[in-house]
């Protein structure tokens, strides 16, 4: 059996196969216990790792909205967390947000 051949073969397939070109997210979150911030990506996914930051917004979150509890839930105001990242999708987003 050409083991040499079937490899070279299955390895020129591979490298062209693909299930589906990466679509940017519309923005991206860090979430911290005090701030909230979220930042867009600019241009195309092409593969090298490279990308540009698109626009950026930073916002305060009330005292006590999240607090990283290992053993509970860390968000503890939902409502405050939720407003927050509503607005920064539609400053640093694509002005569009999920409902």
């Amino acid at each position: 059996m050409d083991w040499k051949g079937q490899l070279k073969g299955f390895w020129k397939r591979a490298l062209w196969t693909r299930t589906a070109d990466f679509t940017l997210p519309g923005v991206l979150f860090e979430i911290q216990p005090d701030f909230v911030m979220a930042g867009s990506l600019a241009g195309k996914a092409n593969g090298s790792g490279q990308g540009q930051l698109g626009r950026l917004a930073l916002k305060p979150l009330a005292s006590g909205a999240v607090a990283p509890f290992p053993a509970g839930p860390a968000i503890l105001d939902g409502l405050s967390l939720s407003r927050a990242l509503q607005d920064l999708a539609l400053v640093a987003g694509n002005g569009q947000v999920r409902n």
